[in-house]
């Protein structure tokens, strides 16, 4: 009995201790709980302020980007001001030169465009060097016995700067872009200030145009290259284009007065110089006086400040003293737009150039068809090349001269048969007999019909 109660409070003893543990192990438990939401609560803490952190990082770094751009484009644009700068400053500097120059050029209309180009680049030497040669050799002095004599020494002068390509100040005087005026020639440079010219107020005559054809034939040769279509009217931005016989000339001159339109007046040798037609081609002289004009004490009919008169003939300008009236042509201002010779090569060597490649993807094409009765023929378009290459030179020497006139146009026969013989040559070992007589045929077919000698179902 008495061992049983020892057991008995051993047991309890060791219960309450047990109790105890459990609950220290309870309150224990409840610390490391709290610890973990503690822990978990910092750990949310600290990524919520690393997704802030990341947010900053990513805007900051877009910052970053955008202000390199903006500086790269900054940097950009401070050249280009710069460039821009040292343009507008060099323009500044040659202003007073090539106003000096376009009032040379407004005077050079009645001459032939390469009488012009030669006198501007005089004009352009003097500028530079600020002298002229007084005593230029004549080479009529062979000729002659020589004769000593002083030679005259002029003062210098002093240089003006002015600028080295035309195209520049036809930009800022036309407001045309550099790029528009890259390939064109300065005799036409010079016909665009001319055409300019005369818009101006202040210029006491009308512009007579002579040579019109030729001004015409070189504008669609610049139209089959650009691909823009610009008529005459067009480029002198006319409201009305009316012939010089229509016989309702003076009434719509007097209508386009009072409007202020542009009026082209063509083929002015078919004019009459009645009196009431020559006072219309009075141009008023006072151009400081603002407001309307009157055109003359005989018509009491006023004329708009923006009208402007354009006359034009197909005549050259050799032959316009006898093709219109000189009561006519004392009231005008000769402007010569026949075609320099240089500007006449360009236009000889593209029309042909033009009319050889025609013939020469007609021959391609012959070829071609014969190809197609074989498997076995392959002609490539570069071999076919290199052969109309070898067509146009004789012994590595060109064949057609590179030379004005009518020289280049004569050479388009013996062209397209040294095109047509130098195929048949070439391609005659590459095949057989009964395909060669079909190259044969289908290469006359595209001779007669590159001439016209026939139609495509003949």
């Amino acid at each position: 009995m008495q061992h049983h109660l020892v057991v008995k409070q051993q047991l309890e003893v060791q219960a309450r201790e047990a109790q105890n543990q459990l609950l220290l192990a309870e309150k224990h438990k409840k610390e490391v709980r709290q610890l973990l939401e503690n822990a978990e609560f910092q750990l949310q803490s600290i990524e919520s302020e690393l997704e802030d952190l990341m947010l900053q990082l990513y805007e900051t770094e877009a910052e970053e980007e955008e202000a390199t751009s903006c500086a790269a484009k900054l940097e950009m644009h401070v050249n280009n001001w710069r460039g821009a700068f040292q343009v507008a400053e060099t323009r500044c500097q040659n202003t007073p030169g090539d106003a000096l120059l376009a009032a040379v050029v407004s005077y050079f209309g009645p001459f032939e465009p390469d009488l012009r180009t030669e006198l501007l680049s005089k004009w352009k030497e003097l500028c530079w060097t600020g002298s002229i040669n007084m005593n230029p050799k004549d080479p009529r002095t062979s000729l002659f016995t020589p004769v000593d004599s002083e030679s005259a020494v002029p003062s210098l002068g002093f240089p003006i700067a002015v600028t080295e390509r035309l195209q520049l100040p036809v930009d800022q005087t036309l407001g045309i872009t550099d790029w528009q005026l890259e390939d064109v020639l300065p005799a036409r440079l010079m016909v665009k200030l001319m055409l300019w010219g005369p818009t101006n107020a202040c210029m006491q005559r009308w512009p007579l145009l002579a040579d019109m054809e030729q001004h015409l034939q070189i504008s669609s040769l610049n139209r089959s290259i650009t691909g823009v279509k610009v008529t005459l009217e067009e480029e002198l931005r006319c409201r009305l284009v009316v012939r010089a016989d229509d016989s309702k000339l003076l009434d719509k001159l007097d209508h386009a007065s009072e409007e202020g339109w542009r009026v082209l007046i063509t083929h002015l040798e078919r004019a009459t110089p009645s009196p009431e037609f020559m006072a219309r081609l009075t141009r008023p002289v006072d151009c400081r006086r603002p407001g309307l004009q009157q055109i003359s004490s005989d018509s009491p009919q006023t004329v708009n400040p923006e009208f402007c008169l354009f006359l034009s003939t197909n005549l050259p300008v050799r032959l316009l003293g006898s093709g219109i009236h000189p009561s006519i042509l004392a009231q005008l201002f000769v402007v010569d737009l026949s075609l320099s010779s240089e500007e006449i090569q360009e236009l000889l060597l593209t029309q042909l150039l033009q009319q050889l490649v025609k013939l020469a993807a007609a021959l391609y094409q012959a070829l071609q068809a014969v190809a197609r009765l074989s498997p076995g023929y392959i002609f490539s378009l570069h071999e076919f090349i290199n052969v109309m290459q070898d067509a146009f030179s004789v012994k590595n020497r060109p064949l057609v001269p590179y030379k004005p006139g009518k020289a280049a146009e004569s050479m388009l026969p013996e062209l397209m048969n040294s095109m047509v013989l130098q195929l048949l040559v070439h391609y005659r070992p590459c095949l057989f007999k009964k395909h060669f007589a079909v190259l044969k045929l289908l290469v006359s077919l595209a001779v007669l019909q590159h001439n016209q000698l026939c139609s495509e179902a003949e």
